[in-house]
Parts: C-alpha cells; sequence; structure tokens
C-alpha cells in the first residue's frame, strides 16, 4: 500500500482528503440538480419555441455520455486535490482535453447540420431531395474532425507547422494527380448550389435522358427511360445543356391539319372553332390559336397551339391521343391529313 502511495501520490494530508470529498460532493450534488431540475425546465420552455438551436443544444447536453464527462470532470478537480504524481495528472488532463474536444467538434458538426436542414426546409426542398446535398455536409464533417484532430496533436506537443508544411507539400502532388476529381467537386458545388436539377427530376443532357437518383461528390446516378443506371461524372454533366421536365409549368403543342382543296369554304371557316371546342373541353388544356396558316402541296394547312397545364409526359400524350380521336370523329377521315408536333 505504501508503495502504491509513493507511486500516486507526492504529499497528501488530512486536510486534501476533506477538501476531495467536499469537492466530489458538491459536483454531484449540483449535476443531480441540474438534469433532475433545471433541465426539465428548460425542455418545457425550449419546447414553446420555434427555433431549433435551442433544441439542439438541450437534447446535446441531455445525453448520456455527456452526464458521465461531467462526472469525469468532478472527479478530475477533486483528485487534483491530492497532491499526486505530475504523470498521472498529465495522463488525466489529456483524456479531458480528448473528450471536450471531442463534445466541442461533435457540437459543431451537429449545429452545422441543423444550420443545413433548416436552410433546406427554408428553400422548400422536401426531404426525399436531400440526397444530393448529404455529401457536402459529409466532406464538412470531415473538415471539422481533421481541425479537431490538429488541435489534439498541438495539446500533445506535435509541432503542427511541420505537419501543415508536409502536407502542404503532399497536397500539391495530391492537387496535381487529382485535377479530374477537383474538377467534379467544384461541379458537384455548382449543382448544390444552384440547383439546375435534384433528385428525382426528369432530366434531359444530350444523348442522357432519365431520372436523377443521386447526386455524389464525383458522379450523378441517372435512372434512364430504358431502366438502365447511367453513372455521369459531374465535370461531364455540367458541360451539357440540361433539359429539366420536372420544373416545366406547361407543355406547348403545335399540330397542322391538312384539308383538301375541294372542301367547301364555310367547312373550311368552321375548323378553327371545331377544333378550338375540342381543346378547351378537354381538363388540363389551355387554347391558344388555330388558322389557316399555309398552301399544302396536297391540301390546306390549318395550324393549331394549345397547352398541356402538366408537366406529366403520359398526361400530354394521353391529351395529344384524345385530341387526334376527336378530330379524327369531327372531320372525314377522306379528307383530312392531321400532323401533331411538339417543340417543347
Amino acid at each position: 500500500m505504501d508503495k502504491v502511495k509513493a507511486y500516486l501520490f507526492i504529499k497528501t494530508i488530512p486536510g486534501d482528503w476533506f477538501v476531495f470529498f467536499l469537492v466530489l460532493f458538491i459536483g454531484i450534488f449540483l449535476v443531480v440538480i441540474f438534469y433532475k431540475i433545471i433541465l426539465k425546465r428548460l425542455k418545457k420552455i425550449v419546447a414553446k419555441t420555434e427555433n431549433k438551436i435551442d433544441d439542439f443544444l438541450v437534447a446535446f447536453i441531455d445525453r448520456k455520455i455527456i452526464i458521465a464527462y461531467l462526472f469525469f470532470l468532478i472527479i478530475l478537480i477533486s483528485i487534483s486535490q491530492l497532491g499526486l504524481q505530475n504523470s498521472i495528472i498529465t495522463l488525466l488532463t489529456h483524456a479531458n482535453t480528448i473528450f471536450l474536444t471531442y463534445f466541442v467538434a461533435d457540437a459543431i458538426v451537429g449545429v452545422f447540420g441543423l444550420l443545413f436542414k433548416s436552410s433546406l426546409l427554408r428553400r422548400n426542398i422536401q426531404d426525399s431531395d436531400t440526397k444530393g446535398y448529404e455529401g457536402f455536409l459529409s466532406l464538412l464533417k470531415i473538415i471539422i474532425w481533421f481541425f479537431a484532430l490538429l488541435f489534439l496533436l498541438d495539446n500533445f506537443g506535435v509541432k503542427i507547422s511541420a505537419v501543415m508544411a508536409g502536407l502542404g507539400v503532399g497536397g500539391v502532388a495530391i492537387a496535381l494527380a487529382s485535377q479530374t476529381f477537383l474538377g467534379d467537386l467544384f461541379n458537384y458545388f455548382a449543382i448544390i448550389f444552384d440547383r439546375p436539377f435534384e433528385v428525382d427530376d426528369f432530366i434531359v443532357a444530350e444523348s442522357i435522358a432519365g431520372t436523377v437518383e443521386s447526386i455524389g461528390i464525383k458522379t450523378t446516378k441517372v435512372r434512364s427511360i430504358n431502366g438502365e443506371l447511367l453513372i455521369i461524372s459531374n465535370s461531364d454533366l455540367s458541360k451539357k445543356i440540361v433539359q429539366n421536365y420536372k420544373r416545366m409549368v406547361s407543355r406547348r403543342v403545335l399540330f397542322k391539319i391538312g384539308v383538301t382543296y375541294d372542301t367547301p369554304v364555310e367547312k373550311l371557316e368552321a375548323i378553327p372553332g371545331i377544333v378550338k371546342n375540342i381543346v378547351i373541353a378537354i381538363f388540363n388544356t389551355k387554347f391558344d390559336r388555330c388558322h389557316f396558316a399555309s398552301y399544302g402541296d396536297f391540301s390546306l394547312i390549318f395550324e393549331t397551339v394549345y397547352f398541356v397545364l402538366n408537366n406529366d409526359y403520359n398526361v400530354h400524350m394521353d391529351i395529344q391521343q384524345q385530341i387526334k380521336l376527336e378530330i379524327a370523329f369531327a372531320f372525314p377521315t377522306s379528307t383530312i391529313n392531321l400532323v401533331m408536333q411538339n417543340p417543347g
């Protein structure tokens, strides 16, 4: 026992033990009071506020690992009154630094995550559309934990300047070797913040056509209309002209009717009105115009324009089919040549 005391303590008197137990008792008492009374009242208060930061802070404090750390801190403060060997004090201090750095970094990560989600909500981005933003948040977490590690190394006596100098030289080499990756990363940020498209959007980019499934740091995954998964680098996709059909408010449709030259004038004059009535009678359409437009080689050409007030392609095709059928019944099939066009 004497050898243990000699190893652990430099010099301890009965008064030190009194202070040790006094600090230990007061510390435990304050922690219990805080969690049993004060924290419960704080929960009721923050539950009534719209601010999410205070909810996060209360939830962050109300964790078992935080309670365990507070008891560890109380014990550390208490035993520091007992005249321990410097090596023991140093070891406990390093342990406290590790715990404290972890909690601070964890809190910063949590706050950034909360602010990030709040920003998405303010921009009316739904939960199903946030997949593309997770890569950015992951990168931010890596940066925060990296600086936390540097802080620990600095507190443990490691020369950070030498480490950073090494990282600087290595960073130049890595940057030269990974220019393509960095280009994809920067274009990822451009996609995330400029939002030309999002997850679940149907896009067409030259030969690529399909629904966006995920937006990653390096690549974007698109499920093509044929079913296969297309993986395109962000750099390549950013160079293309992207048509986002999900954000289409309405679809303009132009079609032409060819009527034979021997059609009576009174029937020709009635065609615009007949076509207009057919179009406006169909739900989700807006009639624009119908005119006798030109003389064809074998028929008189009437041109009609209408809008489909829905961005769903199937709805557009259903309406186009219905209009074709209605016109086919409205005119003799032997005297009409109907051509549909959809310029976008």
